[in-house]
């Protein structure tokens, strides 16, 4: 009898959403689909259309990607991800002229801080762009010493095969607390570097 009773109506109102973010994990595709929707229904709304263009991003769906970051830039001219997402991108694609300009404008606005400069460290990281992201993780660090970027930074020196600067890096990361033996020998990042002396050292004194 259970199985012929009707299913409950649940209690809430049925959300997009909600929908959007319970079906990002289970159906993809379904849910990118919806979210599409909802930019079509909410077309000036700048959450909206970041939420869609991280998502298209996270897709390595570039070109759709800037598309809707140009989106939130015609909304929110000096909206920082935006632009700074737009200069990871294209450096992505060997653009430097254009990525500079990018980043210009994002100083520009006088809204740039710490998570600026330390997500596209981590983006352009992501890219194997690894100039790219030391020099963004140090101007985080500049700004805000925090542990986590130290050791990106690090992985950034290591792989370009710069030692000094990622042993100082990754030591500082690990003096305030952030990396362990097991994490460190578990990133292909430091591979380069890994049978250096100096390395060596510095991983010999963890536990």
């Amino acid at each position: 009898k259970n199985h012929l009773d009707p299913i409950p109506a649940p209690s809430w109102a049925y959300s997009k959403a909600r929908d959007i973010l319970g079906s990002l994990q289970m159906d993809r595709p379904r849910a990118m689909e919806l979210l599409r929707s909802l930019v079509q229904e909410y077309p000036n709304d700048q959450q909206t259309l970041s939420f869609y263009a991280n998502q298209l991003r996270q897709d390595k769906k570039y070109d759709e990607a800037a598309a809707m970051y140009n989106k939130v830039l015609a909304v929110a001219p000096d909206n920082t991800e935006a632009l700074t997402i737009l200069a990871v991108l294209a450096y992505a694609r060997n653009n430097e002229k254009d990525a500079e300009t990018l980043i210009k404008k994002a100083e520009n606005t006088g809204k740039m801080n710490r998570n600026d400069y330390s997500r596209m460290g981590f983006l352009l990281l992501v890219e194997n762009k690894n100039k790219e992201a030391a020099h963004y993780y140090e101007k985080a660090v500049a700004i805000s010493p925090v542990n986590v970027d130290f050791y990106n930074l690090a992985c950034a020196y290591a792989k370009q095969n710069q030692v000094d600067e990622a042993v100082k890096a990754l030591g500082t990361a690990l003096k305030t607390g952030y990396g362990s033996k097991q994490q460190i020998a578990d990133d292909g990042d430091f591979n380069l570097i890994r049978s250096n002396e100096k390395f060596k050292a510095l991983v010999d004194t963890l536990k």
